[in-house]
């Protein structure tokens, strides 16, 4: 399966006439002005992603130089009794497939457009949410930042945690997590422009791509000495959480990075029994305070009080056990 990105919302009659669709509820008034009967408006949540399985195996047996015995073995595999077999290509999960193709044997070489094309769906369909009220946004958000061709600091931090999740449960681990640590160092030395620009810096991507590269930590973590890697993404988050200032809450995308940061970086105060980050407490209140979080009130999508507030108690005295003789 492959991502499409943002699909068209209007109605079936717009979509094929090739018009703005004005998007009313329960038919579009465009229909009813010009006497057509509104067929009405598709699920996007079940048509977000394409089952295309047949042509990534073309495909790869294309480019790998594969036999057409070993393309109609995957077409058998693919086709078994298991549900979700029938919708996996040859790198998806052992779980997902009997017989999983070994990859060892293809060649180091650029990463091929449908290996990609895997890591990028896997991605959205393991590490995004498209629930509402605003999670759909969101993912819509952070497709458009990807497919825009700007944002390569972006691309390439999204595409080396959807090739490192894909690596640890794949056949081909060493092909995979092999390209996700490249995608990973041409992110890191993007990053180092981005951050020289005072206008970019404090661009909502790039906090998403610095919580991208926390999130590759995560998924790529095999021994503790990698530890210092995710702290020290955790950290220059944090510098750009106060670097952005009240400015990021005057848009819905900039809380909702704020909210997502947010345990990031209490898990960091927990594992060195420090105090909540005194840029945390003062973007907290912030956000408490501003027009957004008060509309999310109103929706009945935030709460009138904030768990997070009894999550700063509990750090801040776990700091304070840190060096003190505590007795039952």
């Amino acid at each position: 399966m492959v991502y499409y990105g943002k699909l068209s919302k209007g109605c079936q009659r717009c979509r094929q006439r090739k018009v703005k669709c004005d998007q009313a509820r329960p038919t579009c008034q465009r229909c009813e002005r010009s006497g057509l009967n509104c067929p009405g408006y598709r699920n996007l949540n079940a048509i977000i992603f394409r089952d295309e399985t047949k042509r990534i195996i073309g495909q790869v047996s294309r480019q790998q130089g594969w036999h057409s015995t070993s393309n109609d073995d995957c077409l058998r595999s693919g086709a078994s009794s298991n549900p979700v077999s029938s919708l996996t290509s040859p790198f998806m999960a052992r779980s997902a497939i009997s017989s999983p193709i070994p990859l060892h044997d293809i060649p180091s070489r650029p990463l091929s457009q449908c290996i990609q094309d895997l890591a990028v769906n896997f991605f959205f369909n393991k590490y995004t949410y498209s629930e509402p009220q605003f999670f759909s946004d969101y993912r819509d958000w952070l497709s458009e930042c990807y497919q825009d061709q700007v944002n390569d600091v972006l691309r390439a931090a999204l595409e080396a945690v959807g090739l490192a999740g894909l690596s640890n449960v794949s056949a081909g681990a060493e092909v995979l997590a092999r390209q996700s640590r490249k995608k990973y160092c041409r992110a890191l030395v993007c990053m180092r422009d981005t951050l020289n620009d005072p206008i970019r810096a404090v661009a909502d991507t790039t906090l998403m791509t610095v919580m991208l590269l926390i999130l590759f930590e995560t998924v790529n973590f095999d021994t503790w000495d990698q530890y210092r890697c995710w702290e020290a993404h955790v950290r220059a988050a944090t510098a750009l959480l106060e670097l952005r200032g009240q400015e990021q809450f005057n848009r819905e995308g900039g809380a909702l990075l704020y909210i997502q940061l947010r345990s990031e970086i209490l898990f960091n105060c927990i594992q060195h029994h420090e105090y909540v980050h005194p840029a945390l407490v003062q973007a907290t209140y912030i956000f408490q305070t501003s027009p957004i979080r008060h509309q999310w009130r109103s929706r009945g999508v935030a709460s009138p009080g904030s768990i997070c507030e009894i999550a700063f108690r509990i750090v801040n005295l776990y700091a304070d056990f840190e060096g003190s003789d505590v007795r039952s």
